[in-house]
């Protein structure tokens, strides 16, 4: 891969990350805005809306953990080899023999 073809992936993969942590700031300040609003006022709406935030964040951060698994065992997984050659078999040496 040619030093611009990686540049262009390296520039990909940090507009990725920009627009994932963008969704994780604006899911925080979501949260945040609704917990400040039923303390503020504790209504049986606000509870609710405080709530239904909390399942928001809670579905985002397994989101987050599943792409994070995905991410950990594609790293662990061997790069398969390059097609080659077979290698050749080796003659074994027997114990007593004259060879």
């Amino acid at each position: 891969m040619s030093g611009e073809g990686r540049a262009r992936l390296q520039a990909a993969l940090l507009r990725d990350q920009a627009s994932v942590l963008e969704l994780c700031a604006a899911e925080q300040d979501k949260l945040t805005a609704a917990r400040e609003a039923y303390e503020a006022d504790p209504t049986p709406e606000t509870l609710a809306a405080y709530e239904q935030a909390q399942r928001d964040m809670y579905e985002l951060r397994g989101w987050l953990r599943a792409g994070a698994q995905d991410a950990a065992a594609r790293a662990a997984t061997p790069a398969p080899k390059p097609a080659g050659r077979e290698p050749r078999a080796r003659a074994r040496r027997t114990v007593g023999s004259d060879s």
